[in-house]
This record gives structure tokens, sequence and C-alpha cells, in this order.
């Protein structure tokens, strides 16, 4: 290849450079004697200058150099952004594919998270209305329609449900007063009740009004089951049956009354 010849305008040194070398710097050298950069091609001399010119001893520095680059400047922080956001873009990418590829997985997934999400709230509802009737059976079971639900709640719970207490349909069907032989200072009440009801439901509060010779009330007293209504040791609280009818005796002691009883009303409570 042919050798051009070019003038370091800083050193005067002249250096052989080629066509190719010119058209890669885009004209420029680097001065390996004083390191100055310059127009190679600005500063080209033909060959007659170089003969007439003695030739000053060139060594292997004295060779012509080109600018290097700088280093890059490596931003690490930018470079792992730049990893993280390909590694998002990939995911992204191979889920988008895979739902392309299978089109009812995503329709799946999100119809069993639909139906989990509705088991839940059925299983919080129904442990919400087992408290409920666990802490308001005594209130509940006052209600016929009720009475077989809550049964079923309370029979493995071990809990107990009160009878119903619906003592306007127990009606008095017969009444009596009668003095004791044996006592002249008692009464003895006799009466037979009768449950108008569909259904079993526990005895009553009895209240008893003597009343005088005028109907004005000269003593009360409140029975309870217990009282007039004899049950076995231990067996459960006794329930009057539908359309049963009971016969019950009070006594009553009357020597502290102010007047003498004729009469007597009794109520249920």
């Amino acid at each position: 290849q042919g050798f051009m010849h070019t003038e370091c305008p800083f050193c005067h040194t002249i250096f052989n450079i080629t066509a190719e070398q010119l058209a890669i710097s885009e004209g420029f050298a680097r001065c390996g004697n004083c390191y100055e950069t310059f127009n190679a091609q600005a500063s080209l001399i033909d060959a007659a200058a170089v003969i007439a010119v003695a030739p000053p001893e060139i060594t292997h520095h004295d060779l012509p150099t080109w600018p290097r680059p700088p280093p890059p400047i490596i931003d690490h922080q930018l470079l792992q952004s730049i990893n993280l956001a390909e590694e998002a873009l990939q995911h992204s990418t191979r889920t988008a594919l895979e739902q392309q590829q299978n089109p009812t997985s995503s329709h799946r997934q999100g119809a069993l998270a639909a139906n989990l999400w509705s088991l839940g709230c059925v299983a919080l509802l129904a442990l919400f209305l087992t408290q409920y009737s666990y802490f308001y059976r005594h209130e509940l079971s006052q209600y016929p329609p009720l009475r077989p639900w809550l049964e079923g709640i309370c029979r493995p719970l071990n809990c107990h449900i009160p009878l119903l207490h619906s003592p306007q349909l127990i009606h008095l069907q017969s009444q009596e007063l009668r003095t004791l032989p044996d006592q002249p200072h008692a009464l003895r009440v006799r009466a037979t009740l009768r449950n108008t009801a569909s259904y079993p439901q526990a005895y009553p509060l009895l209240q008893l009004d003597l009343t005088n010779i005028t109907g004005t009330i000269i003593a009360t007293r409140r029975f309870t089951p217990a009282e007039y209504h004899s049950a076995p040791l231990g067996a459960p609280t006794p329930a009057i049956k539908p359309q049963e009818q009971v016969d019950i005796a009070l006594d009553i002691d009357i020597a502290h009354l102010p007047t003498r009883a004729i009469g007597f009303t009794l109520q249920f409570l």
C-alpha cells in the first residue's frame, strides 16, 4: 500500500501514513513525539519535500497514534433496573403466552377463588347464626316454628331449650273452694286446667286471690308448678300436652285473714 507523509504542526515531526488510516481516523492523528492531536489530512506534504529535509530518526514511539475513545461510564443502578424490567417483561410475556395457550386456566382460577369466597361467607354466616341461637335460645324457643331447628342445634351442644310458655292458652275448666274438716283454719282450692295450645307447654305460675263477701281481695298468693304439681325427683320439667286436662289442689292457711274468705280467682302467669 502507498504511504503518504504528514507533518505534525507542533513539533514538525514527519510521519508515514496511509489513506486507509486517514479514513478510519477521519483525517486526524496523534503525534508520537509530542502527543498532540492534529489534522493529518491538512498537514500532508509531498515526497519531494520529505527528500529535501533530512528525516529524523524515528523510533516506534514516533509512530502516529489515534485518539482512543474514553472508557464507557457504567451506571450499575441503571443496569440493574434494566435487568429487572427485562425480567418483568419476560414474565408478563410468558404469562400472556400461557393464557393464550390455555385460555380456560385464568377462568378456572377466578371461579375457584369465587367459590372459596362464597363458602367462607356461608361458613361465617352459619357460625353467627349458631352462636346467636345458642345465646338467645330461651327467647327464640317461644316461637313454635323455630323449636325443631333449635333442638337440632342444642342436641350436639348438650344445651337445654325451655318449654314454650303460653299462659293465655291455658283455660280453667272447673274450680271449687272447700273447708277442711280436720283443719278449721285452712281452705282447699280444687281446679281443672286445660292446655288449648297445639304444642306442649310448661306449667304456669298460679296466682290465687281470695275475696270476701263484697268481692274485695283479702289475700293473694302465688304458687310455682312444683307446689301444685308433683313430679318424680330428677325427672325433666313437666309439660302440659296439647289438649291435656290437669287436676290441681291448693291448700291455704286462713288463720290470719282479716275477714272470712268465701270466693277466689285464679290467674295463669
